[in-house]
């Protein structure tokens, strides 16, 4: 593939604008590689089976409870439903500062009147979650 720039876009033309966002591309870019890289590597270098590293990247790309909680939704077990009832939940917590367990059961509780399965149910997939399961 021959790629042909215009002629204001060359190394020896910094001053220009086209280069200058061309520069800062390459550099934001390069960036957001390094910072994949050093996360790919910290996570190989805790653990050698290949499960668990899974695992651990399946946790690294959530940041709550809900957003691990989707993954499950096509789940047919207790945690699938769990995870379909809160992608219905218009009143589901979703600030990350209201990511704690404690608040989970008493929304469940408060606000639903749940059955006590559905708080155990609750309980199991927030230890997954605090393990880093997937």
């Amino acid at each position: 593939m021959n790629l042909k720039l215009p002629a204001q876009v060359s190394p020896s033309s910094p001053s220009s604008p086209q280069a200058s966002i061309l520069t800062n591309f390459l550099t934001n870019l390069t960036v957001v590689l390094m910072n994949f890289l050093v996360v790919g590597a910290l996570v190989q270098a805790q653990t050698d089976d290949p499960g668990e590293l899974d695992d651990r990247a399946g946790r690294l790309r959530s940041k709550s409870f809900r957003g691990w909680l989707k993954q499950f939704r096509r789940d047919e077990t207790a945690i699938g439903d769990l995870a379909r009832d809160v992608a219905r939940d218009r009143c589901w917590p979703r600030s990350i500062a209201e990511d704690r367990l404690e608040r989970y059961e008493d929304h469940l509780t408060d606000v639903h009147h749940a059955e006590t399965a559905a708080i155990e149910t609750l309980r199991l997939a927030w230890d997954a979650y605090g393990r880093g399961a997937a």
